[in-house]
């Protein structure tokens, strides 16, 4: 017993971070470890299945018809698309899947070939004569949905086009959706996630500092605000080209105030397990750590008349 009194370990879980501390004859050693808490662990198991399941679809499409049309789809989140995505590139095909990160979370994912002689079959048929190729539709909430498509033009020039769909009215006071269709060209690239994953800690750091001071220099709009078209900014809505020059992709939305800086940086790490990370770059620019940073409601599975217009038109999708 006469040990205790020179010799002890404790175990404390604070906040991200579990402390081990040693007292060693009076001193004191603390070892901090980040955990992080972010994703539950049945949560990431549906992720991966999913991410699993769109992997091994690449092989099915290449050995289907040129005529054929196929879904991918839980509740939330559903996606149409003809063999066209394989010529965009598997991987673009893949990451734009995987965007959906909330959605893949939820629910698994379910793999349909469309039946020739239903409406959802030929109205994607159709559209599908005008180089459309990839569409996607997303509740985003109660009363809202995104719906999102790419296609390509005679120069092999790829375009998204984005518009969302809405009759609620809190949302309508506090954001200001595309309601008429937006279009933008397809940047090839990397996600800022995918770019920094295999980088050694310091690149990874130097990079995130990179794309903090790029937010800082092309979307503050006066002190300590930043363009509101950052509402949904984080690490998997950066794209990185070839050139390592960034790009902002999601801007469907935007909320009508600008945005406090001090929130939208920290929820450039949503959804992440950089947390050592985020404490340093947060550091860096003179940033506090916020613990709770959203921006958007959790999806809700309740509906309004448009929605559910929606949800019957391309959720609930016959059988063969």
């Amino acid at each position: 017993m006469w040990l205790q009194k020179f010799f002890s370990i404790r175990l404390k879980f604070i906040r991200e971070k579990l402390t081990i501390i040693i007292k060693i004859f009076g001193i004191k050693i603390k070892v901090s470890f980040p955990i992080d808490f972010d994703i539950k662990i049945d949560n990431h198991i549906t992720y991966t299945q999913n991410v699993s399941l769109v992997t091994n679809l690449i092989y099915t499409l290449k050995l289907a018809e040129d005529n054929e049309i196929f879904c991918l789809k839980n509740d939330i989140v559903c996606f149409i698309f003809n063999k066209n995505v394989l010529k965009w590139g598997a991987d673009n095909f893949k990451e734009f899947v995987y965007n959906s990160f909330f959605a893949l979370q939820k629910n698994p994912l379910e793999f349909r070939v469309l039946d020739e002689n239903t409406l959802i079959y030929k109205e994607h048929a159709k559209r599908s004569m005008n180089n459309e190729f990839l569409w996607k539709y997303k509740l985003y909430s109660i009363d809202t949905v995104l719906h999102k498509f790419l296609s390509f033009d005679d120069n092999n020039n790829y375009w998204i086009h984005d518009k969302v769909f809405t009759d609620n009215k809190q949302y309508c006071k506090e954001l200001s959706f595309i309601q008429n269709e937006s279009k933008r060209k397809f940047i090839k690239g990397k996600t800022f996630s995918k770019y920094i994953m295999d980088l050694p800690y310091e690149e990874k750091k130097k990079e995130t500092i990179r794309l903090v001071q790029f937010l800082l220099d092309n979307f503050t709009v006066e002190d300590n605000k930043l363009d509101s078209v950052l509402i949904d900014c984080h690490v998997n809505n950066i794209i990185v080209d070839d050139n390592g020059d960034f790009h902002y992709i999601d801007i469907d939305v935007k909320s009508e105030q600008p945005l406090n800086k001090e929130s939208v940086i920290n929820y450039l790490f949503k959804n992440t397990s950089y947390k050592q990370l985020q404490e340093e770059v947060l550091k860096h620019f003179g940033i506090r750590k916020l613990y709770d940073v959203a921006y958007f409601p959790d999806a809700s599975l309740e509906t309004s008349t448009l929605v559910e217009q929606i949800r019957d038109k391309y959720f609930i999708i016959p059988r063969k």
